[in-house]
C-alpha cells in the first residue's frame, strides 16, 4: 500500500486542504467512479492529461468549499457531510481516503467589491 498526502490550494482565496490517498486498486476505482459521476468529467480528466487523482482532488476540494460555504462547518462536519453525499465515498478512510485536514472558508465582507451603475435619467 501507497499511501500520498495531498495539499490542494485554491489560488484566489488561498484556501487550503490536506487529502491523505491510499493508492490500492479499491481506492483507485472509488476515484474513479467519483470522477466520472459528474457531468462533464471527460472536459476536467482531459485538462488533467487523464490523471483521476488530480480531477478527483480538483472536484473533493471544490465540493469541500461548497459544504463549508453551505453550512460552516469544521473539519469533521465537512468529514461527517460525505458520510452520505449522492456521488461521493465516505472520506472517512474506509474507502482509502481521508480529509486530513482543511482550512476554514469564509466569505469576508472587505473581499467584495462595489461600483455604482448609472442610470440614463433621459429616458423617462
Amino acid at each position: 500500500m501507497s499511501k500520498k498526502t495531498y495539499t490542494v490550494i485554491y489560488l484566489p482565496t488561498i484556501w487550503e486542504c490536506r487529502v491523505e490517498i491510499d493508492h490500492e486498486e479499491k481506492t483507485l476505482e472509488a476515484i474513479r467512479l467519483m470522477v466520472e459521476f459528474w457531468t462533464g468529467y471527460e472536459y476536467r480528466l482531459s485538462a488533467n492529461n487523464g490523471d483521476y487523482v488530480k480531477t478527483f482532488l480538483q472536484q473533493l476540494a471544490r465540493e469541500i468549499n461548497y459544504i463549508q460555504a453551505e453550512h460552516n462547518y469544521n473539519l469533521k462536519g465537512v468529514t461527517d457531510e460525505f458520510k452520505n453525499r449522492e456521488g461521493w465515498c465516505p472520506m472517512d478512510g474506509s474507502y482509502g481516503i481521508v480529509i486530513l485536514d482543511t482550512d476554514d472558508f469564509e466569505f469576508e465582507h472587505d473581499d467584495y467589491e462595489i461600483k455604482e451603475e448609472t442610470t440614463d435619467d433621459q429616458s423617462r
